[in-house]
């Protein structure tokens, strides 16, 4: 019988809390609420007070002279402090009647409801949005003043910072992403895309580079640098690492509940990433990654989530990399060597760089995905044209692996790689477990070449992707393409935006 009674208090418990929150869009359903106005009032003058108290309490403890941030920072906590006296109003308000109920089934007391309802209800932690320019001018100072399960919202705009992401926290651009690649604004007197120039932002807007080597198309470029720059002064949200260190890190410890997306990264320093995420897991989606040395650079006990990206110009634009780390066993006893006393120690790697590579643009990059001591999944991107970064050295592929093993579905892998060497997928002689399905791999320098151990289906294909302009960089396919329905479940092969 006691165990009865405890599972219905429990649910009595999750009733409670459930009827609270349901309050507001509620509360026209109980008919004694219209009785009970002159309590209603007071009530309400109460949550007055104790907001007021708490404010002034503040106010007292807050040097008249503090700075900007430290007052944004008051309004903040202000706005937490409101949110909570507003729950145990709620409570109040409530609990004379819901403890009739209790008393009548349960027999609990107006305090043992009330304690309860206080554990139920503060055990929900809801969010504050903080908001850049408007609380923080810095969107550094935001993430340190922000605590886990806030939200940081970045209005439009430049923004020249290196920042270093926090655990828990969302930080979101609100500007308009447009995914299309920059390559969409090449004048249409280009008619074929350059292998060995990188056509960059700064081509596009500086029309006297020697580099760009479309000498019929000066208008045009002039009128898309105008289109350019009125676009970007509107809508986008920018992350300028000003060629300095990472322009977004991601440091151990960052777990899924952190999350980046809306801005468009850029200017990494020499050798450094626009985005570093190091023995974290976050979910990066909806950002362009453009002009870093390494886009996305991934190390270590990392399973992020990358979704939906526009990913370009770029010397590596995924690159998974992990010091090998060796898993010693001894070896079974009849493998053992009779002619020494201790037994031998077998050495097998240990992949702990795991991320989700999903549903990503991947383009105009040098290399698009690097694996190396990793392992990923790579499932419905669409990996193209790269060929070049910069002035393009070395080798380029769409996927390249080393001592590595992947699952690589469901992607588009095309037109990558111009050496003789090159190849869309290119695995080396120390990969195993490369799983290959339901992939359409098509006119790359090689389509595939695998000295180590893959797995490549029959249900992969090999055919004209038609994208609907891939010149002016619109990847999506036309309506009678070959790859419409041919993913698993009968989805579309390549990125599904």
């Amino acid at each position: 019988m006691k165990k009865q009674m405890f599972f219905v208090l429990i649910f009595f418990i999750l009733s409670f809390t459930s009827i609270v929150f349901s309050w507001q869009s509620s509360s026209n359903n109980f008919e004694d609420i219209k009785n009970e106005n002159q309590s209603t009032n007071t009530n309400t003058i109460k949550l007055e007070n104790i907001t007021k108290e708490k404010i002034s309490e503040n106010n007292i403890t807050k040097n008249s002279q503090a700075s900007e941030i430290e007052d944004k920072s008051f309004q903040i906590k202000t706005r937490r402090e409101k949110r909570k006296a507003e729950k145990e109003l709620q409570i109040e308000i409530y609990v004379d009647k819901l403890v009739k109920i209790g008393n009548i089934f349960w027999g609990l007391k107006k305090s043992e409801t009330l304690f309860l309802l206080k554990i139920a209800i503060e055990g929900q932690n809801q969010p504050v949005v903080i908001k850049v320019p408007e609380d923080y001018t810095s969107i550094q100072t935001a993430i340190e003043n922000a605590k886990k399960g806030d939200i940081i919202e970045v209005a439009p705009g430049e923004y020249h910072e290196n920042i270093i992401m926090k655990e828990g926290v969302s930080l979101r651009g609100t500007g308009k992403v447009d995914l299309i690649p920059l390559s969409s604004l090449i004048p249409s007197c280009s008619k074929d895309r350059p292998e060995s120039v990188e056509i960059t932002e700064k081509d596009i807007i500086d029309s006297s580079s020697e580099s760009l080597e479309l000498e019929d198309c000066a208008e045009e470029i002039k009128q898309s640098k105008e289109s350019l720059l009125t676009e970007k002064e509107s809508f986008d949200v920018i992350l300028n690492g000003n060629e300095i260190g990472n322009v977004v890190t991601f440091k151990k410890g960052i777990s899924n509940k952190t999350s980046l997306s809306g801005f468009i990264i850029k200017n990494s320093g020499k050798n450094l990433s626009g985005i570093l995420i190091e023995d974290s897991s976050p979910q990066i989606h909806d950002n362009i990654m453009t002009d870093n040395d390494f886009n996305i650079y991934i190390k270590g006990d990392s399973a992020p989530v990358i979704q939906k990206n526009a990913i370009r110009f770029s010397s590596k634009g995924i690159q998974v990399y992990n010091f090998q780390k060796e898993e010693i066993e001894d070896n079974k006893p009849e493998e053992k060597n009779p002619n020494i006393s201790e037994p031998e120690k077998i050495a097998s790697p240990i992949f702990l760089a795991k991320p989700n590579i999903l549903d990503n643009l991947i383009t105009d990059n040098k290399i698009g995905i690097d694996l190396y001591n990793s392992s990923a999944l790579i499932n419905h991107n669409t990996i193209s044209y790269n060929n070049h970064y910069k002035t393009y050295l070395g080798a380029t592929y769409g996927i390249y692996t080393i001592n590595s093993s992947a699952d690589i579905n469901n992607n588009i892998i095309s037109d990558n790689g111009i050496c003789e060497l090159c190849a869309g997928i290119n695995v080396d002689s120390k990969s195993k477990d490369i799983q290959i399905s339901y992939n359409n791999i098509w006119n790359n320098r090689n389509n595939f070449v695998c000295y180590g151990q893959c797995a490549m289906q029959d249900n992969n294909l090999s055919e004209d992707p038609q994208f609907a302009n891939s010149i002016e960089g619109n990847y999506f396919l036309k309506k009678d393409s070959g790859l419409i329905g041919k993913a698993e479940a009968e989805l579309d092969i390549g990125v599904r935006w």
